[in-house]
């Protein structure tokens, strides 16, 4: 089962804070994926170590989260998080 994270991450965000997400969800859930919703002007190229990236025309938060996870489905994913770039998992039902 493939389970998919989606994420909307603007121009701001930190990759200590992707990266503390993302390995924090890795420690508990086996089979992952990333999905990462920004703005199509967006730079940063060391997103791309952590996931897929979504590029969203005129972006919005909502509108990050429903681009990426309309990719997430697209790509078979059995469950979907929505999550935060600020977001560290200790725990998962």
């Amino acid at each position: 089962m493939l389970t998919c994270v989606v994420v909307p991450v603007a121009v701001d965000e930190s990759e200590d804070d992707v990266a503390a997400l993302t390995s924090s969800i890795k420690s508990i859930v086996p089979n992952v994926q990333f999905y990462f919703g920004v703005d199509e002007d967006y730079d940063n190229p060391w997103l791309l170590k952590y996931g897929s990236v979504i590029r969203v025309n005129g972006f919005g938060v909502g509108k990050a989260l429903e681009t990426a996870l309309r990719e997430a489905i697209k790509d078979g994913c059995d469950y979907v998080i929505k999550s935060d770039a600020h977001i560290v998992f200790k725990e998962f039902e």
